[in-house]
């Protein structure tokens, strides 16, 4: 015979587990939305303070910034809302379960309610689930947007440098570790050596400097 306190310890499970929800929906919905929203504001100024020179390239990178800001919100707010939805139909289902309880009876002969409480708590469960994919989203998207912006102020400070050499050569090394390659101490003492800027950051340009050919060979045999 199953004791009525296992009930009243359910039922204290199920409705802690929704205050918890109900308190992570209600502290981290508004950040996560100013959070996006800032974001796109972000993106929106993007285009206006790159020189005209270049809009062709900006404009493409702000749509594929964009689309991926709108997508990411989308699957954020769905699961959120999924998510209070779940909630408030598991709280219904279990209070419902408790009124029709009779504590008078056995519970052997009160198989409803019982199946209800446990159907609340599975419900409960779900919009947990509901709620932390909606987390995982928007952590996913903030940590997109701060690689993101990480790139952007490197290649600012790039640019920024006043000597062509030395700015060949940053340039170089900062594409090779966005591309993950590992560089040696070979490979750098042979970018040292070069003595010829190159802006080789541009695919339409040719240089007949070494900066793009005689370090590419350390390069290949650093990652052997």
């Amino acid at each position: 015979m199953i004791s009525p306190w296992l009930v009243v310890i359910l039922a204290l499970t199920a409705l802690g587990i929704t205050a918890v929800a109900a308190f992570a929906v209600l502290r981290y919905s508004p950040w996560k939305r100013r959070a996006m929203e800032t974001e796109e504001l972000r993106i929106d100024r993007i285009r206006e303070d790159e020189p005209y020179d270049r809009r062709g390239y900006v404009r493409f990178r702000y749509e594929l910034l964009r689309e991926y800001h709108a997508w990411a919100f989308a699957q954020a707010d769905l699961c959120f809302w999924f998510a209070t939805a779940f909630a408030g139909l598991g709280i219904a289902v279990m209070l419902a379960a408790l009124f029709a309880f009779r504590w008078t009876l056995p519970i052997y002969l009160q198989p409803w309610p019982i199946a209800a409480l446990g159907a609340g708590l599975v419900v409960e469960l779900v919009a947990v689930v509901f709620l932390t994919q909606s987390g995982s989203a928007r952590k996913l998207m903030i940590g997109f947007f701060e690689r993101f912006r990480d790139v952007e102020e490197s290649l600012r400070l790039v640019n920024a440098v006043s000597d062509p050499i030395l700015q060949s050569r940053l340039q170089i090394l900062l594409s090779l570790h966005f591309a993950d390659v590992e560089t040696g101490p070979t490979f750098l003492n042979a970018l040292r050596a070069t003595n010829r800027p190159c802006r080789v950051w541009r695919p339409d340009e040719r240089c007949s400097s070494r900066v793009t050919r005689a370090p590419m060979h350390y390069i290949r045999r650093s990652r052997r």
